[in-house]
């Protein structure tokens, strides 16, 4: 099928076109349409979506969720791309590929200097400059697993929207040691709960406290066919985390087995007696750099460090990215400036490993290893690359 780009615009949706965005979204992704609506009155805005319209009739549409994101100790902003919906009449004319590439402009100017996205297809995305920035450790456990951590002598209790101030600051003591993960504010963490309350009936959210009644973990769960499924497990200590493995066990007469998707760094396995448990390393979401001036002036260098290089970067959807940078680092900060694009530079890579190694997903080490990245002067390089260590990134939140 042949694009028709002279009948088509993609642009924010029109208010009256909220209804076909619903049932866009129920229709390809095969949502209940209760819990559309209620995505629709407690999440959704309009300007925050876009469609491809064709002769004036949405086609396709795609939400940017605005989202905050740690590196390290410091906050940017990021769009989580989602809801890449075309109904099936107008698929193969190229509509989310128009709306990706203007999602990126739209980004840009409201500061989101990087993006994330859940994808259907690594493949799809990585052609317009996503790149794979994620990954989990699936741990299939034993229930008699968690027995050996005994009671920890403190409390346990459930948790709920009354709680939101004590377990957001476990959660961010947890994800500050991971590059990527979301800033939860307030109404994130109230519409978490809401949507438990109102969709998962199975779900339950319990926390530990010390003797001096301080939340120091917590716990989201589910039960379901004898099966503990772990959703999020947060905690600011190893005797906090192993307080939370000894609640999981206080439900062996309700389950046999332990489902949980943690962090790629976490090393369960060797507090466990027995090692011989299933372990699974699992691909998520995909990252990408909107910015790259902004990334590389908001990246968290090591302050000890001093050094100043020039880097090409090759992004053929995002012109402003195409570009030679200057970069001086001092201080933990870089000075940044974008020269001619056929400078000759000390480093030449793609965007989609420029986004890899911005997150910390791969080092620039591993990426001069994996052949990703050029660089004619070798000695030059060997400075460089302690200035873009591998970090370990985690994301908990679903978009």
């Amino acid at each position: 099928m042949e694009r028709r780009d002279d009948v088509m615009e993609v642009r924010f949706i029109n208010r009256e076109d909220v209804d076909l965005v619903k049932r866009m979204n129920m229709y390809c992704f095969g949502l209940p349409e209760e819990r559309v609506n209620w995505l629709a009155e407690n999440v959704f805005s309009p300007e925050n979506c876009i469609g491809a319209y064709e002769e004036g009739k949405l086609a396709a549409s795609l939400y940017i969720f605005p989202f905050e994101i740690f590196l390290g100790e410091r906050v940017v902003k990021m769009g989580g791309i989602a809801n890449v919906a075309t109904l099936p009449e107008h698929r193969r004319r190229g509509y989310a590929s128009r709306m990706l590439i203007e999602s990126l402009r739209i980004m840009r100017e409201r500061g989101q200097i990087f993006s994330m996205l859940g994808p259907f297809s690594y493949e799809f995305y990585r052609r317009y400059g996503w790149e794979l920035g994620f990954h989990k450790k699936k741990y299939t456990l034993h229930m008699e697993d968690m027995k050996k951590f005994g009671d920890p002598g403190w409390s346990f209790r459930p948790l709920g929207p009354d709680d939101i101030d004590s377990m957001n600051s476990v959660y961010e003591s947890f994800i500050k040691h991971y590059h990527g993960g979301v800033r939860r504010n307030q109404d994130m963490w109230k519409r978490k709960f809401e949507e438990i309350k109102k969709f998962e009936k199975n779900f339950h959210c319990y926390g530990t406290e010390d003797q001096e009644h301080n939340l120091r973990g917590y716990i989201f769960f589910s039960i379901r066919e004898e099966k503990f499924y772990v959703e999020e497990l947060a905690y600011d200590s190893l005797r906090a985390k192993k307080a939370l493995f000894y609640f999981i066990y206080l439900h062996d007469a309700q389950a046999r087995q332990i489902i949980w998707r943690a962090p790629a760094d976490d090393n369960t396995s060797l507090l466990l007696d027995d090692p011989g448990h299933k372990l699974e390393i699992q691909s998520g979401m995909m990252v990408r750099v909107v910015d790259a001036k902004s990334v590389l002036e908001n990246y968290p260098f090591d302050p000890a460090l001093k050094e100043s290089f020039t880097m090409k970067i090759d992004d053929i959807y995002a012109p402003w990215n195409n570009a030679v940078f200057k970069v001086e680092v001092e201080d933990g900060r870089a000075k940044v400036e974008v020269l001619r694009s056929n400078v000759s530079a000390d480093l030449r890579c793609s965007i989609q490993v420029f986004s890899q190694v911005a997150i910390g997903y791969i080092g620039l080490k591993e990426a001069v290893q994996l052949e990703k990245v050029k660089a004619p002067n070798k000695g030059k390089l060997d400075k460089i690359k302690r200035l873009f260590p591998a970090k370990v990134t985690y994301i908990n939140d679903h978009f």
